[in-house]
């Protein structure tokens, strides 16, 4: 699986799939159900990389979940939504 370092520790790209989710869904939940993982699963992989990074990336609420600025314009780039497209419709 391909990783990208921009910590100590790769990032995974299920990680990077999982915040372009978010972006896209606006919430934990639905963003793990398009990933295919359960949400406790996602907000631990969310959770590692705030981690690693020492910043947070998702902004949570009652409202769902929010990127931050910076966040939401990596999960805006080609790449990331052509591979997300995909995924949908598959």
């Amino acid at each position: 699986m391909a990783s990208i370092r921009i910590a100590k520790t790769p990032v995974e790209y299920n990680q990077l799939r999982a915040l372009v989710a978010i972006a896209q869904h606006g919430s934990i939940r639905a963003a793990a159900k398009t990933v295919c993982l359960s949400q406790p699963a996602l907000t631990k992989a969310i959770r590692k990389i705030e981690q690693e990074l020492g910043v947070p990336l998702v902004t949570r609420s009652a409202r769902g979940a929010q990127l931050d600025c910076f966040v939401e314009a990596v999960a805006s780039a080609p790449l990331f939504q052509s591979d997300t497209d995909r995924a949908d419709v598959a």
